[in-house]
């Protein structure tokens, strides 16, 4: 277990706030069709890091130039000064997504993609952060099992979401998907 867990001061951030923030670092980082951006692999950030600096990371895994490109996302998203981005890390505050459409088992809900396609991840991006293949396909396809969203439940806790069921819903959306995630 780790000593210290610290990440992103989201107490005064509201969920479109945090989303904005994981965005610009998506953009930063390249997030879409193709390869990361230089700059994204040269500092070891995927696209799923982003969720990592809002939820808290250990202490050990926030490299200077992990915590600088995160400060530096962070103060272009809210016009603040580089200066002072510093200030955004804390062992508190961490944030949590909420989902209205939110269901309590896995095993009478779905997947909600359209809780997770704003949240701008291409699709391989949420299977590696649940550590799953195809999940998101087969999730599109209305073809997972339970126990596919069991291990989904698991794999987005163990990444760090404390509250996974934020991300299953009693029924499938209609359109499931508006757009390719």
């Amino acid at each position: 277990m780790y000593e210290k867990i610290i990440g992103i001061d989201c107490r005064k951030l509201d969920q479109a706030a945090v989303m904005a923030y994981v965005t610009s670092m998506a953009q930063a980082i390249g997030v879409g069709p193709g390869n990361r951006s230089g700059l994204g692999s040269a500092v070891g950030i995927t696209a799923t890091d982003a969720f990592r600096f809002v939820l808290g990371v250990p202490d050990t895994w926030l490299t200077t130039e992990r915590q600088r490109f995160a400060e530096a996302a962070f103060a272009y998203t809210f016009g603040k000064s580089m200066t002072k981005a510093h200030q955004m890390w804390s062992e508190l505050g961490h944030w949590s997504p909420t989902n209205p459409n939110a269901h309590d088992s896995p095993a009478t809900g779905v997947f909600d993609l359209a809780f997770v396609e704003p949240l701008g991840l291409p699709d391989r991006a949420w299977d590696d952060m649940l550590g799953m293949t195809n999940f998101i396909a087969r999730t599109k396809r209305g073809t997972e099992s339970e126990s596919d969203r069991i291990r989904a439940v698991m794999g987005l806790f163990m990444f760090g979401f404390p509250d996974p069921m934020q991300f299953f819903t009693a029924k499938a959306t209609v359109g499931r998907t508006s757009k390719p995630v």
